[in-house]
């Protein structure tokens, strides 16, 4: 078995995966900022640099989060965020938008979801897909997840999604 959050050079292309560092805030906070990914968040108001700088490294230092990055030809192109909640890890996922459709997501997800079930020692996966984020939800039911419910979460509905590892 590989060690957990090892680089991980995939078959198909120049695809890399790497844990994020503190260098990658800027292409985190671009990516975040992107009129078509903000359309799909739960979180759709804009805020700054610096209140981004100080979510970002609290992440990156908090043992309950784990933050992979998706390069292709050495250039960042998808991030995927695993936060534990009780029981089970959440996901959060993005690709930016010149690289969409291209198979990143489920890739990312397919390599790093057993990095973060043992890092993070959770057993089932949560994904809360926007009702209009139709991407993310066959992006999900393609990786396994199943839908489970609805749920509100800061005024929007989601689909909630679960998978168990």
């Amino acid at each position: 078995m590989e060690r957990v959050g090892e680089v991980k050079t995939l078959e198909h292309g120049q695809r890399a995966i790497r844990p994020a560092t503190l260098a990658d805030s800027r292409f985190i906070y671009a990516l975040a900022m992107d009129p078509s990914v903000r359309e799909m968040s739960t979180r759709s108001e804009e805020f700054t640099f610096e209140e981004h700088e100080r979510w970002y490294a609290g992440k990156l230092s908090d043992d309950g989060n784990r933050i992979w990055i998706m390069e292709v030809d050495e250039v960042p192109v998808a991030q995927v965020r695993y936060g534990f909640a009780v029981g089970c890890a959440e996901i959060a996922i993005s690709v930016s938008p010149a690289h969409q459709g291209k198979g990143y997501a489920g890739d990312l997800l397919d390599t790093t979801m057993p990095w973060a079930a043992q890092w993070l020692n959770v057993s089932r996966f949560v994904a809360l897909v926007l009702t209009t984020n139709l991407r993310s939800k066959y992006l999900f039911e393609h990786a396994g997840f199943t839908y489970v419910g609805d749920e509100e979460r800061m005024g929007k509905q989601h689909w909630r999604y679960e998978r168990a590892v």
